[in-house]
């Protein structure tokens, strides 16, 4: 006997899309599905933007919170000085009418002197050398008490009174100074001069305020003394050359002037905010 013929499977129910599309809903369920998935790539893009933000923020504030802690510019105005202590532990006088520049970051210890004149004593850190740079090359110490001034020109002179320091300009092999030892720029090269007690008083005088003349020419005075003032004293040749005495208060100007016009060998005017020293 043939076998018996199994009775047709039921179909299958059909699918949540094939009732939609026999609706005529394709178009629709086709659409949700794609504002869906647009939806999710949105999100995903702004969970990927906001942790690119987070991370640039934290570099920001890895690197921007020293850089604004330990970087800054310090002026000394006409007539005052200042008295600074560096981040690290170091400590700087700036006379009147000089700047400075500073960067501690990420164990640096750099000062630039970019005007005038300023003393400085040094904390020891062998494995970080301080640095002061000039415009005309930098002092490299460890750990030391030197005086830096710049000149018109802004070529250095650098005054060593304790430790040992290493003055190179660009592009030159470094020159080592010794204590009571000052470097000055003479024809475009360092050259190194000892200086003797009373010279090396006479270099530091500006940290009390004073300057000690004590012979010297009179045109290196006046240079003083504008320096601390921010004012312009003009020396004619004739009078440059006159050899001084005695001690001053940097801040009493008028004082050194009626101290000249009593030698009767200066005659002393005033022009335009200009003062005129001229053989009398």
């Amino acid at each position: 006997m043939p076998a018996a013929a199994h009775p047709p499977a039921p179909p299958e129910p059909p699918s949540l899309f094939d009732r939609y599309r026999d609706a005529g809903l394709g178009g629709r369920l086709a659409s949700e599905l794609e504002r869906r998935l647009k939806q999710r790539k949105r999100r995903r893009q702004g969970a990927v933007r906001k942790a690119a933000a987070a991370a640039i923020l934290a570099v920001a504030i890895f690197w921007g919170v020293p850089y604004f802690k330990e970087t800054g510019m310090v002026s000394a105005s006409a007539s005052t000085l200042e008295d600074l202590a560096l981040a690290d532990g170091s400590h700087a006088e700036l006379n009147a009418n000089s700047e400075l520049a500073t960067d501690f970051r990420y164990g640096r210890r750099i000062v630039k002197l970019t005007r005038g004149e300023g003393f400085f004593s040094v904390a020891h850190d062998p494995a970080h050398p301080f640095l002061v740079e000039t415009p005309g090359g930098t002092v490299r110490v460890v750990g030391t008490k030197f005086n830096v001034r710049l000149d018109a020109q802004l070529h250095p002179e650098v005054t060593l009174v304790e430790g040992r320091v290493l003055f190179a300009a660009d592009r030159a092999d470094g020159v080592a100074l010794h204590p009571g030892e000052q470097l000055k720029i003479e024809n475009g090269q360092p050259a190194i001069h000892p200086l003797t007690t009373r010279a090396m008083e006479q270099v530091l005088a500006w940290r009390r305020g004073l300057i000690v003349l004590d012979g010297m020419p009179l045109g290196e005075a006046a240079a003083g003394f504008a320096r601390f003032h921010g004012c312009l004293i003009a020396v004619d040749p004739a009078v440059a050359g006159l050899r001084l005495g005695g001690t001053y208060s940097l801040k009493n100007l008028p004082l050194f002037l009626d101290s000249l016009r009593a030698t009767g060998a200066v005659k002393i005017s005033s022009e335009n905010g200009v003062y005129h020293l001229r053989a009398n």
